[in-house]
């Protein structure tokens, strides 16, 4: 179950005929019947993410990232990665050299040429010190120039919980999911935390997950127009064919993602990591996971994985996604 809310803060510099960007809120619920949580199977999935026992996600490249992946050394309390195109290592990649990822075994490493090999290295680090380099290995992107890209950021509520390879294991498994089933050549960014209060700070109770979402309020015929012509299967245009041939309203609002996933080009990211909005911001959303809820991480019959996964699937949905043509009728 879910809901959305829309909040009116609102870019200062946007013209009255395209208006800046808006904050859109949507609200996770637990299904009806998704049970109580399964209070021993979470306790052993803590168990596990505590001893570092966590199956690594696996995550297809794409056009413009790859999953970065290394064993864990014991005694490593973080890793320091380095990226690059020459197997030398004399230049990097923008941003990787000597990158601190904290206690985890992998990173999606984002902002990659496309079909271009790349080389990484990670040194773990304790409180003995940095450690020597890992083995170098490789990993060639995606050649192709469509697909959707979804570059996941950790907040340190996460990257400092001592779950944290486990919480990101389970959202990059959702990205993947997504990644393989859309088409669309757009690259969406979302901040992820794990706190018990929305980013106003009020709390956020019995949710599961709230995703704040840049939005914008669009004209009817202008959105209409890219949604007919963005139109590429027989599906699609059975679904032109029902369109309304007037308008219902003057204005639609769509997330940021959901507009460039229909060509629109003046829907960038424009959320800052508070949650307030501006030219620059680098995300299209912000996904919070519920600390005060049980944290299951895995599928079991009783709880079907409602906390966390399903979370992050429907907020992943809400910005990314919505170029379905659902769209029209939910009005974004």
């Amino acid at each position: 179950m879910s809901g959305v809310a829309f909040a009116q803060t609102q870019e200062r510099s946007a013209s009255q005929a395209n208006p800046g960007p808006r904050v859109g809120v949507h609200f996770s619920r637990a299904r009806p019947d998704s049970g109580e949580a399964d209070t021993e199977a979470i306790a052993r999935e803590t168990a596990e993410a505590l001893a570092r026992n966590i199956e690594q996600p696996v995550m297809t490249p794409t056009r413009s990232s790859f999953l970065a992946k290394w064993h864990a050394v014991r005694g490593a309390t973080g890793y320091r990665l380095d990226v690059s195109a020459s197997p030398s290592f004399d230049s990097y990649v923008s941003n990787y050299r000597d990158l601190d990822l904290g206690n985890v075994s992998f990173h999606v490493v984002r902002g990659l040429n496309r079909g271009t090999t790349y080389y990484y290295r990670v040194r773990p680090y304790s409180s003995g010190g940095i450690m020597g380099n890992s083995e170098v290995t490789t990993a060639t992107t995606a050649n192709v120039s469509s697909g959707l890209v979804i570059t996941p950021d950790f907040d340190d509520t996460i990257t400092t919980d001592p779950r944290s390879d486990a919480i990101q294991a389970m959202v990059i498994s959702a990205i993947q999911a997504y990644q393989i089933l859309f088409a669309d050549p757009i690259t969406v960014s979302i901040r992820f935390r794990l706190s018990s209060f929305h980013l106003d700070g009020t709390p956020l109770g019995t949710l599961v997950g709230a995703s704040n979402s840049t939005i914008y309020p669009r004209d009817w015929n202008s959105y209409i127009a890219a949604l007919q012509a963005d139109g590429k299967t027989a599906n699609d245009a059975a679904a032109n064919a029902t369109l309304p041939p007037d308008p219902i309203t003057t204005k639609i609002v769509t997330r940021s993602a959901g507009g460039r996933a229909i060509g629109l080009l003046d829907t960038p990211p424009a959320m800052f990591p508070d949650g307030s909005l501006g030219v620059g911001g680098p995300y299209d959303g912000i996904i919070t996971l519920n600390s005060a809820d049980p944290l299951q991480l895995h599928e079991t019959p009783a709880r079907r994985a409602c906390v966390s996964s399903r979370s992050i699937a429907d907020s992943t949905t809400s910005l990314a996604l919505t170029r379905t043509r659902r769209a029209i009728l939910g009005i974004g």
